[in-house]
This record gives structure tokens, sequence and C-alpha cells, in this order.
């Protein structure tokens, strides 16, 4: 899409000269959005109300919360902005509408509400393919069995490698292994929070750094295989030397907040799982509603009723209502941008031996050789492509 480019003129326009001023133009961004009035916020950090011009209102694009606007000045002391034109987006997300989102924390439950693991695979791919920045929040650590609790701690007191964390967790029997085990060929960075207190024991998996990718050994059987082969291997094993760190709660909520200037960032996931209290955290302050979680249900009680963007220094922070199911089909066309959703797919495709190969029961299949690719998100892989071949019209 054009939409960088668009985004990038409209930063442009905010620092052109008076004739720009004098003419009452100026870009900003829509924090949100009720009825037909909108609250924008312009780069000098103002915020004001805005209307929608009307000829936009005819069309098929509706604004939503994120997206970048050029707003002019009118003469109207209730609503003294109106929005005359709606820049092309780098990502939307239908359910929440959101635009323009550059990182997803998205944020899971270590107890109740208990995490799916087949939906949170589904989550990662769609964030993926739209390219959009995942981080995996797992919340209520402080509800674990001491026994385990101390276990995941110990890993990051000991900056265990991953595959060290893995070999030393087969005493013990719990969901969370398997959660995060699926987890890692998707890159994304982990966090395990205790939100207890400001300087409780928390868990950090960060994202793979060049410099580890490269000291990976070269696999070694690898004489008959493609170089670039190799380093999609290469690429795959040094996912398993990724070293837990131990860090206070605070301190994963500073790197958390420590984002890109101008970047807009979201916290998402299922209702109950602590969105609204982490996004709280985050800020410094009670920006929204928290609620208790329904024991018969054993799901959160929505309280977070509409998208909301927040001005954080010099970034943006929203918090979306909570969403228990995101339809593939809305996102993905076909079983090629499935596979373009996977990375352990898409970077391995190209070296099945057949074209068509499903990565399933096929012959000299390089994603279920070479991946390392759980067996149950290989499963949901191939879950998520029948439902988009059952939708392919006859």
């Amino acid at each position: 899409m054009v939409s960088k480019s668009d985004a990038m003129s409209c930063e442009k326009r905010d620092s052109l000269d008076a004739g720009s001023q004098r003419s009452g133009h100026e870009c900003a961004r829509i924090l949100r959005g009720q009825g037909a009035v909108y609250h924008i916020a312009f780069k000098d950090g103002r915020t004001e109300v805005a209307t929608l011009r009307g000829r936009l209102r005819q069309r098929s694009k509706r604004p939503c919360a994120g997206d970048l606007v050029l707003a002019e000045l009118v003469d109207d002391p209730l609503a003294p902005y109106c929005i005359e034109r709606i820049f092309e987006r780098s990502s939307y997300l239908e359910r929440p509408a959101i635009a323009n989102l550059d990182t997803m924390y998205l944020v899971a439950s270590l107890s109740l509400p208990r995490t799916d693991s087949f939906h949170l695979d589904k989550l990662l791919a769609l964030l993926h393919f739209r390219g959009i920045e995942t981080k995996v929040i797992f919340s209520k650590l402080d509800e674990l069995s001491s026994e385990l609790r101390e276990f995941l701690l110990e890993a990051g007191r000991q900056r265990l490698s991953f595959s060290d964390f893995l070999s030393q967790a087969d005493s013990l029997d719990h969901p969370v292994f398997g959660l995060l085990h699926n987890l890692l060929q998707s890159g994304v960075e982990i966090y395990l929070l205790d939100q207890s207190s400001s300087d409780s024991e928390c868990l950090c998996l960060p994202s793979l750094s060049r410099n580890d990718y490269q000291m990976t050994e070269r696999p070694s059987d690898d004489l008959d295989l493609p170089e670039a082969l190799i380093e999609q291997i290469r690429w795959a094993e040094a996912q398993y030397r990724r070293r837990f760190q131990q860090q206070t709660y605070e301190d994963c909520l500073s790197r958390l907040r420590t984002v890109p200037t101008g970047s807009l960032n979201s916290l998402g996931g299922a209702s109950g799982v602590g969105k609204s209290t982490l996004f709280n955290a985050l800020l410094g302050s009670v920006q929204m509603e928290t609620g208790e979680l329904s024991s018969k249900m054993e799901r959160g009680r929505q309280t977070t009723r509409h998208v909301e963007i927040c001005r954080l220094a010099s970034a943006y922070f929203a918090d979306s209502p909570g969403f228990e199911k995101l339809e593939v089909e809305r996102v993905l066309e076909n079983v090629e941008d499935l596979e373009d959703a996977f990375p352990e797919v898409q970077h391995f495709r190209e070296y099945c031996q057949f074209r068509s190969c499903r990565h399933d029961k096929e012959r000299q299949c390089a994603v279920r050789l070479y991946s390392r690719m759980t067996p149950e998100r290989l499963q949901h892989y191939q879950i998520l492509r029948s439902i988009l071949e059952d939708k392919r019209p006859y």
C-alpha cells in the first residue's frame, strides 16, 4: 500500500511554512469517534473536535481511530475543525476498527480466562499478514502454582536459553509450555507478567537479534542444500538460543513504553485478560474502566466499549474492545495469503518438493522437515487452511 508515503506527506505538511498554516489545513490523527464527531490530535499535542466533510460521508471508507486526516479550521465553536481528507492506511483491523497500527500487544492469560492456543495462533497469523508487529503478553503470572511460577522465574534468573528451558520443563505439565513453544518460531517478543506490584518479578523472552542469528552453527547435513535454505534453517534453529530475562513489572512497562516516535500501539485480546489494567499502568493513570471476571463463565465482563487512543510522550497507545472472534475469512483471501501469515511456512514453502505442497503428508516437505514448527501450530495452520478452502467459490 502507499500509506506510508501518505503518512510521510502528512508529516511534511505539518512542517510547511506559514502559507499552509494560513490556509487553516493541518494533519491530525483521530483519537476516537463518537457518532458524527471525532476527537483529533495534532503533531504539537493539541486535541480538538472535528466533524466530517459531507462528501466523505457518502464514501464506503469511514474514518476510524488511528486514521491520519487532513483537517480544516472552520467557524464552529463546538467543532472547530472539519475533516477534509483521509490518508491511505498502512494497516487496518476490522474488529475492533483501528487504522495505521504499528504494534499490537496481544494480551493472554496464564490463569482465567483460559488461553485458547488456536485462537492465539490465528490472531498472530492475521496480524503478521497485515504487517503489524506483535508482542505477546501473558498476564496473571502470580496466579500460577508456586512451583510452576518459581520454575518460570528461575529461567529468567539463570538466563536460560529456550532449548535448555524445554529440556528442564519435562517434569512439569502445564499448557504454558506448549503456548511458549508454539510462539517461538513466530519470532515475537514474549512477556510473563505479575501485575501485583511495581517490583514484582516478571519474565521476558526478547525477540531474536541479528547477532544471535549469526552465532548459530551451520547444519551438519547441509552439503546438498541450497545456501538460501541453509540460512532459513539457521534462522529457525537460532530461535532456540533466545534467552529468558528476569525483570520487574516496572522494567517490563518501561520496555513496552519504548516505541518509535509517532507510532501507534494497541492492546488486544480476549475479555478479562487484563488489557485495561495494563493500559492504565502503561499510561501511569487510570484511563479505562476495569472489570471483574465472571467465575461462572470463566470469561471477562466487557468493560472497554470503544477504541480510544491516548498520547504517551511522543507516541500513541490504544485500548480497544476485547474480542473473542476474528474471522480469518475477512482478512485472508486465499491459501497463499495464509502461507504468508505463518513465518515458518512463508520462509520454507519454496523449498518443498511439490509446488502444490499442503505441508501435511507430502514427501520432502521443507516446512515439516526444517522449519521447527510445532505439531500443534502446524495443525492450527491446517485448520485455517481448511476454513479458507471451504469458502473457495466453485
